[in-house]
């Protein structure tokens, strides 16, 4: 079948009086939806998503930092090759997307809104009995063009990798 979650979280942000302090932002209220799903395809393989959108602020204005919407969507893959549940294997292509942001400039440190973030990633995660494999390749279109901050750039491709062995139980 298909799964899917959807939470609806509204909340005010009590002031902060500790310590007889001025609330840290008064009136600051967080909104937004958040929606998760898995569509199963044959031969174990599945369409996996995710997508949130915030609207945090104080009249209108975006917190520092706080992407406006953020999402992922892919492909996954898990199997159990084998009968002994030995080797269990997970793969996932997915397209990330991080929407446009308030954040300040690197030099001058004025507030300014960034673009919006994709990015194609691909993670592999391998287990034989107790040792766990995995490799984590990020950007893989090698996007120079996607930063954080304004001037300095975000890596182009990025690949992380780890091997975890439990010696004991």
């Amino acid at each position: 079948g298909v799964r899917s979650a959807l939470r609806v979280p509204s909340k005010e942000r009590p002031p902060n009086t500790d310590l007889g302090r001025a609330p840290l932002h008064p009136g600051f209220d967080v909104r937004g939806f958040e929606v998760t799903g898995r569509i199963p395809l044959p031969w174990d393989i599945g369409i996996e998503g995710w997508y949130s959108r915030i609207s945090a602020g104080h009249d209108g204005v975006l917190s520092v930092f706080q992407p406006v919407e953020q999402g992922r969507i892919g492909l996954a893959w898990h199997d159990l090759p084998l009968e002994s549940v030995q080797l269990e294997v997970d793969a996932r292509l997915e397209l990330e997307y991080r929407g446009e942001m308030l954040v300040p400039d690197a030099t001058t440190g004025a507030l300014q809104t960034i673009g919006a973030q994709p990015s194609l990633d691909f993670d592999l995660n391998v287990r034989v009995l107790d040792i766990h494999a995995w490799v984590s390749w990020q950007n893989i279109l090698h996007d120079l063009d996607r930063a954080d901050l304004p001037g300095v750039p975000l890596p182009g491709q990025t690949a992380y990798f780890g091997v975890k062995w439990e010696l004991w139980n």
